[in-house]
């Protein structure tokens, strides 16, 4: 609730489904439809202080500035504090640092990683005996630097407890791709010994991104036949271009 002294402002948007052919919608993959995508911004009492029209496939976070940092100095100007809350989709480096800069205050949820599921890997084991019928929530303090902010930041995390894999993501075996950027992303490539299925509509790059994996194989089978002959080498070739993968298997 607001008060005389502060003022909270929550942001995040929301779909508008279309239909037909209608100025600047645009078909979303994350809603699956024609849509607009605008973005809103409340005031802690629930009213919408300000709301910005946008096609369907813009990023959740996209002009988050034009609503929010014009709102922050007429609050700021009313001499209130404010106070921004914010889902994973605002959890951007650039946020913070115009918030920090006004002095604003702010809570932004930040996206599930291994990092931060390392920190707080003893509050996710489930409690012993029978599952409670409300969730239980933990709190925990941490200092948390991702790549981008240039200092650690404070998070205070409530998790609700969860079953304990008994399996350890930390000893999944990776095979690299040879993927600029995606072995990272993955932290070492696809899992071994494993089958992997990637998903997506047309244009997405699965096709793409298969030739490049058989790329890598491609090179790493020659490699291995120059120490034994034995080896059938598999090739990738240009045909790709045409829309199609044609796989030749060569024997040296």
């Amino acid at each position: 609730m607001d008060s005389p002294q502060w003022v909270v402002l929550d942001m995040d948007s929301t779909e508008i489904p279309v239909y037909g052919e209608h100025e600047q919608s645009a078909y979303s993959g994350h809603f699956e439809s024609t849509c607009y995508h605008p973005l809103l911004m409340f005031n802690g009492e629930g009213d919408c202080v300000a709301a910005k029209l946008r096609p369907g496939n813009v990023h959740s976070a996209e002009s988050w500035g034009e609503l929010l940092l014009p709102e922050i100095e007429r609050q700021q100007e009313l001499g209130k504090e404010v106070v921004f809350r914010a889902d994973t989709a605002f959890a951007k480096p650039e946020i913070y640092k115009e918030l920090e800069e006004r002095g604003a205050k702010y809570v932004i949820r930040l996206p599930a990683n291994a990092g931060l599921a390392r920190d707080i890997e003893e509050l996710l084991t489930r409690p012993v005996g029978r599952p409670s019928d409300k969730p239980i929530v933990w709190y925990t303090d941490l200092l948390y630097q991702a790549k981008g902010p240039a200092r650690a930041k404070d998070n205070r995390m409530p998790k609700t407890p969860k079953k304990k894999s008994a399996f350890n993501h930390n000893q999944l075996h990776k095979c690299p791709t040879g993927i600029k950027g995606f072995d990272e992303i993955t932290e070492g490539g696809l899992p071994k010994n494993r089958t992997t299925l990637f998903c997506g509509s047309t244009g997405t790059g699965k096709t793409l991104l298969g030739i490049d994996f058989l790329t890598l194989l491609s090179k790493l089978a020659e490699n291995s036949a120059r120490q034994s002959r034995k080896h059938s080498i598999i090739h990738p070739l240009s045909s790709c271009a045409e829309g199609r993968l044609a796989i030749r298997k060569c024997c040296c």
